[in-house]
């Protein structure tokens, strides 16, 4: 009997590797910040290790064990489809919102580049997570899996510095407000933008280098299997690339930022409390510009300040994990990966309810909302009554409605039952045309 082929995709968490590929990959997650953004330690999972090999002593593993997979679970397979497609529909919305010509500023600009970045990483992010269903992948997503991760990476790096960009911006427009409208203008914004897009895709162009494809066959019950597995390149295994790689991303990704980001939001606090309390002693009523000013600062505050509370945790697990690398498949190990489960979803959902925000503290952007939703609602409604008209209309016992060209009579469908008013009318008609005629 011939051996029948059976291909299993088993990625890159999988067994079937020596121990250094399996420490080199563990490692080089921990060194590499815009993968930890994308799955942190959940993406280091390595099933099928030699659990026999690593016990803890207070025997406890198997019960962490069973909270990780349940972890994995609800957050991979339940919830994070669900933010992802709150997190598209409302980025998508945005985009179109605060690209419309009254919504147009360069602040705006900015929250438009920070919804098609968060877009594009809810995208990718979504797609990386596809390896936690219990399906046979093909080969062709194993080797876009790599580029999955540089993508997703490069979109939350755009996010982590448009952010950072705005707040700025914001700050100085503040401390000058006269020279602020100079310096700060559309077309400034968008040469930030996409300079910033280009410098966070480059900035991590090796990733996809970092892996590849590996194909191994075994024979088992007469059976050809052949299992698919994503491993460390040469380049991902360099140890002097990894720390050198590790230590740029921590410090442009996380420390500085975060850094940045801490010091101008509370700035931005305290000039926002500071300048309201003099207005308030100054006058007995702000101007409407003002006032609108403060909202859109208030808005931005919340954005950044929610960007700290969901990012700040990734922070500490990668900084954490680069002194203490836990046993693979220990408690300790186990902890980890429930704790990268959640954060990963903290993040998915800073990427997805920012548009919240737009909604509860601009009022332009609310009512731009509102006017497309209303003119998708009318605009249902209008192909629906289409639709039931031409249904009607070419229903076999009716017939096209006929308008009387004189009195402006519709008659539809059965003719019979106007044949009488039609007459009528006719020989009402005729008596005025005969009034006009001249006597012979």
């Amino acid at each position: 009997m011939g051996a029948t082929e059976v291909r299993k995709a088993i990625g890159p968490d999988s067994g079937s590797r020596n121990p250094i590929e399996k420490s080199s990959f563990f490692e080089s997650r921990a060194a590499n910040f815009a993968h930890f953004r994308a799955f942190i330690p959940s993406e280091m999972e390595t099933s099928e290790w030699n659990r026999s090999g690593v016990v803890d002593a207070d025997g406890d593993v198997e019960y962490y064990r069973e909270c990780m997979e349940a972890t994995r679970f609800w957050i991979q397979r339940v919830l994070l489809p669900i933010v992802a497609a709150v997190g598209m529909a409302g980025n998508s919305l945005s985009m179109i919102i605060l690209t419309r010509k009254e919504m147009r500023s360069s602040i705006h600009w900015y929250l438009t580049g920070l919804a098609a970045s968060d877009l594009l990483y809810l995208v990718f992010v979504f797609s990386l997570s596809f390896r936690h269903y219990p399906w046979n992948m093909p080969l062709s997503y194993w080797h876009y899996y790599p580029v999955g991760l540089w993508l997703s990476d490069s979109s939350s790096n755009t996010s982590v510095w448009l952010t950072v960009s705005f707040t700025v911006e914001r700050y100085l427009a503040m401390k000058n407000p006269l020279k602020g409208k100079v310096w700060f203008t559309e077309s400034r914004a968008k040469r930030v933008i996409a300079l910033v897009y280009i410098l966070c895709f480059l900035s991590v162009l090796s990733t996809p280098f970092e892996w590849r494809v590996q194909e191994s066959h075994l024979v088992r019950d007469d059976r050809d299997e052949s299992q698919i597995s994503l491993v460390l390149s040469s380049l991902g295994a360099n140890p002097g690339y990894r720390k050198g790689f590790y230590w740029f991303t921590v410090t442009v990704f996380i420390m500085v930022p975060l850094a940045l980001l801490l010091v101008l939001n509370i700035l931005l606090i305290y000039h926002v409390h500071r300048t309201f309390r003099q207005r308030t002693l100054l006058m007995a009523h702000t101007a409407s510009q003002e006032i609108r000013e403060n909202r859109v600062t208030v808005m931005l505050i919340a954005v950044s300040v929610l960007f700290l509370l969901c990012q700040s945790p990734t922070a500490l697990v990668l900084i954490y994990s680069s002194f203490d690398q836990p046993v693979p498949n220990s408690r300790g190990d186990y902890i980890l990966r429930i704790c990268g489960n959640v954060f990963n979803l903290l993040m998915a959902m800073n990427a997805a309810i920012n548009f919240l925000f737009y909604c509860a503290l601009c009022d332009r952007y609310r009512r731009a909302l509102i006017s497309i939703c209303r003119g998708t609602v009318s605009g249902f409604r209008d192909s629906s009554r289409c639709q039931d008209h031409r249904r009607n209309v070419g229903s076999p016992g009716l017939s096209p409605p006929l308008q009387n060209p004189f009195l402006g009579i519709s008659i539809n469908g059965d003719l019979n039952s106007e044949l009488g008013h039609v007459t009528e009318a006719h020989q009402l008609t005729q008596i005025r045309l005969s009034d006009l005629r001249p006597a012979t």
